[in-house]
């Protein structure tokens, strides 16, 4: 545990990680909902990742979820509102990044095979039917009828 906590604190101190366990902990910042889509702007996406990122933080670390903190204090809470952007001003320089990370020599990866297979064999079957169901739509989306 030591040595996982080391490593997410000081991310981004690593050009590149000296074993794969340890790109693999790096992803721990990554973890939570990112999604930007046109529903929000960039600048409201970024902001609920880095609300992410600090509420995962503090359920891992310290054994409290943080976002109440966001919007307020509590008189019994240990965390007040601005300890809560502090964190989030700390992470705030933090960037998400692709990166291959393959699976580690301890991982069982047995059946991966076949359940890969199982799931081309359901595309297919799922492209199959993609030609049929426009044939079927039309006006504007509309079911057609026979």
């Amino acid at each position: 545990m030591p040595n996982f906590v080391i490593n997410v604190a000081v991310m981004n101190l690593y050009k590149e990680p000296a074993f794969q366990s340890e790109l693999v902990t790096q992803g721990f910042l990554r973890m939570g909902p990112w999604e930007h889509t046109a529903m929000s702007p960039p600048v409201i996406s970024r902001q609920n990742y880095l609300d992410d990122v600090v509420n995962n933080v503090g359920q891992a670390f310290l054994g409290t979820p943080l976002r109440c903190a966001k919007c307020h204090d509590h008189k019994f809470d240990p965390i007040p509102t601005r300890d809560y952007y502090r964190l989030y001003a700390a992470f705030a320089t933090t960037q998400p990044a692709e990166r291959h990370a393959g699976f580690l020599e301890a991982e069982h990866r047995d059946g991966f095979g076949i359940s890969r297979k199982r799931v081309e064999e359901l595309l297919a079957i799922a492209q199959s039917k993609v030609d049929v169901l426009w044939m079927l739509c039309g006006n504007g989306g509309l079911l057609i009828k026979n």
